[in-house]
């Protein structure tokens, strides 16, 4: 049959894909030929049923479509659980054990989305089972169509028109409605749109009325013209998986494969030697598609946990995925999938179906929630109660900077926050939706400190200087300054281009500008920023240090003459690695989580922050009591590294009981609310606040 082959190419060119993507850059487009497939056939049954009973078995429906996809998708989450024991680092266990359950209670593609907008989730690691986010897309879809289906009908009933133009109808209402809002979220920039069901109805849509028009459709056009509608189908396939690289998904390039799938579909078999259908009758695709279902499921947790033993796949080694990934998904077929949905004890009542598909969920949610709390970072779980003292342990920067590793690590029971808590030990900036996305330029402002002073400190720049919040909020409080902060994602507060995982930033250079307007009205009596870009883009696009010194120069220079006291809050060193990764699975040998001291410096923002300094004649004031004291009084950098990294080679990654980092070089806010008096001392020291 034409529809298994379809579904063999679909397959197959995603297997490739995630197996080696530069042979296939746009295999990613089978997951669309999916769609498409899954709304013709779930239609063509649905609207069969109505045809022979005059409605559809909603109870017998769903049956069916649970005895099909549940227990196979259960073996492998299953299998899957056990994998990421035995591969896994425990680490990353928490994240897995969630996805997990979500993928079992299929809304995992939520779950994805939320995560893909969510800069907190930088570090979040390619799950096993990322790739149920299209089936939960799928089975959301099965959960509301056939409700849609039979409202419809009794619409068209009761304005007596025939019920296939209302079905006609309907599904290109929603369609157009889809197609539209997934043009709206990516016209925005907004990635989440890939995993969204809002966003992908409309390929099941187009599906849907194939299934609806096919017979009018195949009736009207000859042998020849079908023969050429498939053939035109599958070149669009073709370079769809060649040529597209996944930008601006699920929005108008997603048309070329979502159609092309359409027309190989309405084609049908074709009587010519060149028809396409006959080519996917042969018998080897007929099979493969026949076990597509099951290699989805199969492939990806496959491929994803062997990243963990192979960094790189070899020939052999992509074979033998592939090779296992068909096996696995036959054995599944013949043992698990074909046993259960053909069962007579099944088949007899629907309920029992029902219960199958509950005791599926209830256990998988219930394995992912226990792999998601079991992690190894529990042998440092801090005690209840328990309050790390952090940067308050610390005398003066000469006492502690002479100090070695030892002392910050040696018999530590426990660290707060556990390093399976890092991610989410930030200020409050975040829960409160106050940093703008890496996609938007407007600027978003929020306000913490002393709520009521007409004294501002405007907290500005990307994440780095966000970290401080906590800390600037208590100083604001106990001095009396309103702090309101700006910050954006990956965005430094600077007058000049930079870059975003290698290309142009647009939104950024668009926000500093709106941001510096918003200043000039707000005219805060101190503006405090910080960033972890150390380069910059020129005129001529190349990057350089040089250029960032220069455009540091002109921001603070413009807010100087605003009359706004400027000061720089130091870049903390670059860990060049995710210390709390470390710790979770090193407790019992936290040294080898130090980095080098003066490396980490230098790879920081820390060195241009103090160029640029120097060069507009400011202050450089240190935690140590290092000081030097500029001509220009407007302008303080604030060098807190002492706090920070507490010894002279090398950084210790816990003080105090206090994990001092989670994301990258990202501070946590517990060490940050610790480092508050060191903060506070040098903005008093610098004149904020007299």
């Amino acid at each position: 049959m034409d529809i298994e082959g379809l579904r063999a190419i679909a397959v197959l060119v995603v297997l490739v894909y995630h197996l080696e993507s530069d042979w296939l850059p746009g295999g990613f487009v089978g997951v669309d030929v999916f769609f498409v497939i899954s709304g013709f056939l779930i239609t063509s049954h649905l609207v069969s049923e109505v045809e022979r009973h005059g409605h559809i078995r909603f109870g017998q429906f769903y049956s069916r479509r649970i005895r099909r996809l549940i227990p196979a998708a259960f073996v492998v989450l299953l299998a899957t659980s056990m994998g990421v024991v035995l591969v896994v680092p425990p680490f990353v266990w928490h994240q897995f054990g969630f996805d997990i359950a979500s993928a079992g209670a299929y809304f995992v593609n939520w779950v994805l989305a939320a995560r893909s907008v969510d800069y907190l989730a930088e570090d979040a690691v390619a799950s096993p089972v990322q790739h149920f986010w299209s089936l939960a897309v799928e089975e959301q879809f099965y959960l509301v169509w056939p409700m849609v289906i039979m409202g419809l009908v009794i619409v068209a009933q009761r304005l007596k028109i025939p019920f296939r133009a209302a079905l006609v109808c309907g599904g290109v209402v929603v369609l157009v409605t889809s197609f539209l809002y997934s043009q709206l979220l990516v016209a925005r920039g907004d990635v989440s749109a890939y995993f969204m069901t809002t966003t992908r109805l409309w390929e099941l849509a187009v599906g849907a009325i194939s299934a609806l028009v096919i017979v009018p459709v195949q009736t009207v056009l000859n042998d020849v013209a079908r023969t050429a509608l498939g053939v035109l189908g599958f070149l669009a396939i073709l370079v769809s998986v060649v040529v597209l690289d996944g930008e601006n998904w699920p929005a108008t390039p997603a048309l070329i494969p979502t159609l092309g799938a359409a027309a190989i579909i309405l084609a049908g078999r074709g009587t010519g030697a060149s028809g396409i259908g006959r080519i996917l009758s042969i018998r080897p695709l007929v099979w493969i598609g026949g076990l597509s279902y099951a290699i989805y499921l199969w492939h990806w947790p496959l491929i994803s946990l062997s990243r963990y033993k192979w960094s790189e796949f070899s020939f052999g080694q992509i074979a033998f995925l592939a090779a296992l990934s068909i096996v696995l998904a036959w054995l599944t077929g013949l043992l698990v999938e074909n046993p259960i949905r053909f069962s007579p004890w099944f088949v007899a009542r629907p309920n029992r179906g029902f219960l199958l598909g509950v005791a599926s969920a209830v256990l998988t949610i219930a394995l992912g929630s226990q792999l998601a709390t079991f992690a190894s970072s529990n042998n440092l779980q801090a005690p209840s109660g328990a309050v790390p003292a952090g940067a308050r342990v610390l005398g003066s920067g000469e006492v502690t900077k002479s100090m070695g590793l030892d002392t910050w690590i040696n018999d530590v029971e426990w660290v707060s926050p556990s390093p399976i808590e890092a991610l989410e030990d930030v200020p409050a900036i975040y829960a409160d939706g106050c940093q703008q996305s890496t996609t938007d330029s407007g600027p978003i402002s929020c306000v913490y400190g002393d709520l009521d002073s007409p004294k501002i400190i405007a907290l500005v720049g990307d994440s780095k200087a966000v970290q401080w919040l906590s800390a600037l909020d208590e100083f604001g409080r106990e001095n009396g300054f309103r702090v309101v902060t700006y910050a954006k994602s990956s965005c430094p507060f600077v007058h000049v281009d930079v870059q975003l995982e290698g290309d142009e930033y647009p939104s950024c250079a668009r926000w500093n500008e709106s941001v510096s307007e918003e200043l000039e009205a707000l005219r805060p009596a101190v503006v405090v920023t910080s960033q972890v870009r150390r380069v910059a883009l020129d005129p001529a696009g190349n990057i350089s240090a040089e250029t960032m010194v220069n455009g540091l120069e002109h921001r603070w220079s413009q807010l100087s003459q605003m009359g706004a006291k400027v000061v720089v809050i130091g870049d903390t060193p670059q860990t060049g690695s995710n210390i709390y990764e470390c710790v979770a699975e090193n407790s019992d040998r936290l040294d080898v989580c130090a980095y080098d001291r003066d490396s980490a410096i230098a790879s920081s923002a820390f060195l241009v922050q103090k160029r640029a300094v120097e060069n507009l004649g400011g202050s450089i004031m240190s935690v140590s009591g290092h000081s030097v004291h500029g001509s220009n009084r407007s302008i303080t950098l604030l060098d807190l590294t002492d706090v920070v990294c507490p010894s002279r080679q090398l950084c210790p990654p816990i003080v105090g009981n206090a994990l001092i980092y989670r994301s990258g070089s990202h501070i946590t806010d517990t060490y940050v609310r610790t480092m508050e008096p060191f903060l506070s001392a040098l903005l008093i020291d610098a004149g904020v606040g007299v």
